[in-house]
C-alpha cells in the first residue's frame, strides 16, 4: 500500500502472518501466550531517507485486543528478522519477520501500520 505523508512517501506491505510452531525464547513467554511472526516489507519511495522499525506494527483483535511487537530480535526466532531500526534510501525495501506474543486462543482480524509520520493507521485484513 503506498503511503504518501508530509515527510517522506513509501509503501508498506503485511506479506504473511504465522502463529503455530513458531520457536522463540519461551522463557519469555506468560502463561497462555505463544510466539507469532509477521513478514513485512516497507519500500521508500521518496527521494529522502526514511527509518524503519518493528514498532508501528500491531495486532488487532476483534474483542480490540491491541497486541504490539516483541520488540526482539533472538532466540529461534524465524529468519530473516525485521530490523530494529534500518535507514532506508531512495528506492530500497527493507524485508523481514517481526515477532509477537499472542494469545494461544483466538487469531488476530487485522495488522496495523502506524508510523508517527500519518494519522490514520494502514491496515490488512488477516484470513482465517
Amino acid at each position: 500500500m503506498d503511503i504518501d505523508d508530509s515527510e517522506a512517501t513509501f509503501s508498506a506491505a503485511a506479506l504473511g502472518y504465522r502463529d503455530s510452531g513458531v520457536r522463540g525464547v519461551p522463557e519469555m513467554l506468560s502463561a497462555g501466550q505463544k510466539w507469532a511472526v509477521l513478514e513485512v516489507k516497507v519500500c521508500n519511495e521518496g527521494s529522502e531517507p526514511i527509518q524503519t522499525s518493528p514498532f508501528p506494527w500491531s495486532l488487532a483483535y476483534p474483542d480490540g485486543v491491541r497486541v504490539e511487537s516483541a520488540g526482539m530480535n533472538a532466540g529461534d526466532l524465524p529468519q530473516p528478522l525485521y530490523p530494529m531500526d534500518a535507514k532506508v534510501g531512495d528506492g530500497d525495501c527493507v524485508r523481514g519477520n517481526i515477532a509477537f506474543q499472542v494469545p494461544k486462543e483466538g487469531r488476530p482480524e487485522r495488522v496495523l501500520y502506524s508510523p508517527d509520520t500519518i494519522d490514520v493507521p494502514v491496515e490488512w485484513r488477516l484470513g482465517k
